[in-house]
């Protein structure tokens, strides 16, 4: 029985971690695309994506909302930043509760989605790239 637990959990680790390692370059490439700077300044306020930067070229997580280029939440914690600052939700309930989000990538159904809010854009002064456009409503 010990030997059966040992190997599932050998067998689902890199599933997790391959996951994790997915969705890092997705949110290095939404990174990049609203933000055109080599090294993003992140302020992670969703503890199931606290990983992320430890997989991606260009976002390096920061502890203050007043540091960052960007911040990525759930929407479970109300976050309060003195500097204006891009915020992407990481669930499609956070980016329909904040009217401030940019965007949201999460899964449903297994799948990732990507979503862009237009006017959000625009009030930012931001063109995304061709393959960006699709997502935006």
């Amino acid at each position: 029985m010990k030997k059966l637990i040992f190997t599932l959990i050998l067998i689902i680790m890199p599933l997790f971690s391959s996951e994790l390692i997915i969705v890092s370059k997705i949110m290095d490439k939404i990174s990049t695309a609203l933000i055109h700077k080599n090294e993003i300044l992140v302020f992670i306020k969703d503890k199931k994506n606290v990983e992320i930067t430890k997989h991606s070229n260009h976002l390096k997580e920061v502890s203050s909302c007043n540091e960052a280029d960007i911040i990525f939440t759930d929407g479970k914690e109300k976050i309060k930043c003195n500097k204006k600052v891009l915020v992407f939700a990481t669930n499609y309930l956070a980016f329909r509760k904040s009217p401030k989000a940019i965007g949201a990538f999460f899964y449903q159904k297994g799948r990732p989605n990507i979503i862009f809010r237009k006017e959000n854009l625009k009030k930012h002064n931001i063109t995304l790239p061709k393959e960006f456009e699709k997502y935006i409503e």
